[in-house]
């Protein structure tokens, strides 16, 4: 099963030339929180840090958890 962030991983190895690099100062409780849960999804704190930036604001979902969302609120509509 295709994890979440994978598409964002296999797009960066193949696109190295266009990423831009950038430092970023985080407070130590952030920083082991992010990687703390990068290593639970089995991904680097760098893809674990852009799933964040585009999930957006808190409380907002990422675009694949919307459509699975969506989706399953389809099928609990057709079983009601």
């Amino acid at each position: 099963m295709k994890k979440l962030g994978d598409d964002h991983t296999a797009h960066q190895k193949n696109n190295t030339s266009r990423v831009h690099k950038t430092a970023l100062r985080l407070p130590p409780d952030l920083h082991a929180e992010i990687q703390a849960e990068a290593e639970r999804n089995g991904h680097s704190m760098n893809t674990e840090i852009l799933l964040r930036l585009r999930a957006g604001a808190p409380g907002q979902l990422p675009a694949e958890l919307t459509e699975i969302k969506e989706m399953l609120q389809r099928v609990l509509d057709k079983i009601a």
